[in-house]
């Protein structure tokens, strides 16, 4: 019995080994060698999770390729209509030349919506995670700043994948309406404890800067404040006023009240640091510094075709700033696409040092040494030989002396 199991059991060696030989791996079943198929498993697992987020990340560079181009067209646009305003300001123009070039801003929004609203599949690129919504829509036969941004649906979340934003939000940079520069204060009826000195900055959106000081005594009423901040403003060059009671019993500045703002990006309150610590605390406006928002795009659109039609050349030197900076808001978008571009690109470069490793792992925890196996299989052959023949001279020898 000792000699069968033996043969046996080599028999059954020489028949793992030569089905690996067959198949190069080490293991058919679980039963073959448990260990090492938990560990292929595992590995096959994170090789399978490395190429999806490879191929996520190949869809996102995808729309983020179609939004680089479709910013560039749009860029390429404001380029054109940046020269338009250049040209219609000139005074020289009629205004039936005028009324050609706002025609041709006609065109030239049309265009610039198509790139707003271009696509990858059903995916709209600048929809973020409602990719499903048309970015903006025109409506018939109105002005151009009543456009809709993605059905009034304002869900501003953008695509994200491995961390990287790989939409980009160009709500603000389309519709944004302009908007003055203000500065409230949570303080209702102030009356001022002491006596001193508020330094102001204001910025009126028109690129002039009043810098000016209103010299409070101590029991001043708000209404007081407000007149001595307001008429140390005219003094120093500004225009119209700055501060007023609004809502009634606090105290306000805004820089809308500003005759001839502009209501821009560049309108600012500043109060400055060398204030009265102690009124700057009462009025709750220490060191606050206010800005306005700039018009989005098709606001401007909507101002230059106002200007162009009413042939208004000094609404036409004046909207220069704000193409300008609308042209500033696409450049900094296409920044933010070159950027994800970049971390994509690195972290694909991290995926694909990866699934060598993986891949190196999972030959190691399946594969065979071939030379190995090839040499473990001589030596089984070898021994099986070796127990076959030892069990046929013992039976031999047995029945012989049987027989004798």
């Amino acid at each position: 019995r000792l000699l069968g199991s033996q043969i046996t059991e080599n028999q059954n060696k020489v028949f793992q080994l030569s089905k690996q030989l067959n198949s190069q791996k080490k293991f058919a079943t679980a039963y073959d060698d448990p260990v090492a198929l938990i560990g292929a498993i595992g590995v096959q697992g994170r090789i399978l999770q490395n190429d999806q987020e490879t191929r996520n990340r190949g869809q996102g560079n995808t729309e983020l390729d179609a939004a680089e181009v479709s910013i560039n067209g749009m860029n390429n646009i404001l380029g054109r209509v940046k020269e338009i305003s250049l040209a219609a300001a000139n005074d020289t123009l009629g205004s039936s030349e005028r009324a050609n070039y706002a025609d041709e801003l006609k065109t030239l929004v049309q265009s610039f919506t198509q790139f707003a609203n271009n696509k990858v599949g059903n995916t709209y690129i600048f929809s973020g995670q409602q990719g499903d919504l048309q970015t903006i829509r025109l409506q018939d036969n109105s002005p151009y700043n009543t456009a809709v941004y993605k059905h009034n649906q304002d869900d501003s979340k953008q695509r994200i994948i491995d961390g990287i934003t790989t939409s980009i939000d160009l709500k603000d940079a389309l519709t944004a309406q302009a908007s003055s520069a203000q500065l409230e204060s949570n303080v209702i009826n102030p009356v001022a404890a002491s006596s001193g000195n508020l330094d102001f900055e204001i910025n009126d959106g028109n690129d002039n800067l009043v810098n000016f000081t209103a010299n409070i005594s101590s029991g001043d009423t708000l209404a007081t404040m407000i007149s001595k901040i307001n008429t140390a403003f005219t003094t120093a060059g500004g225009l119209g006023s700055i501060a007023q009671e609004s809502p009634a019993g606090y105290f306000s500045m805004d820089t809308s009240l500003i005759t001839g703002d502009t209501a821009a990006e560049k309108a600012k309150i500043q109060v400055l640091k060398t204030s009265d610590s102690t009124l700057a605390n009462q009025l709750y406006i220490k060191k606050q510094i206010n800005r306005g928002q700039e018009a989005g795009v098709y606001n401007t659109f909507q101002a230059l075709d106002n200007a162009l039609r009413s042939s208004d050349t000094v609404a036409l030197r004046s909207l220069l700033t704000n193409v300008e900076f609308n042209l500033g808001q696409m450049n900094t978008a296409l920044s933010k696409v070159g950027l994800a571009i970049v971390q994509i690109d690195r972290l694909n470069t991290s995926s694909a040092d990866l699934d060598i490793k993986l891949q190196a792992d999972l030959s190691e925890s399946q594969d065979i040494d071939f030379v190995k196996a090839n040499l473990d299989m001589t030596n089984a052959q070898a021994t099986l030989q070796t127990s076959i023949q030892t069990s046929s001279n013992f039976f031999n020898q047995t029945l012989s002396r049987f027989l004798t």
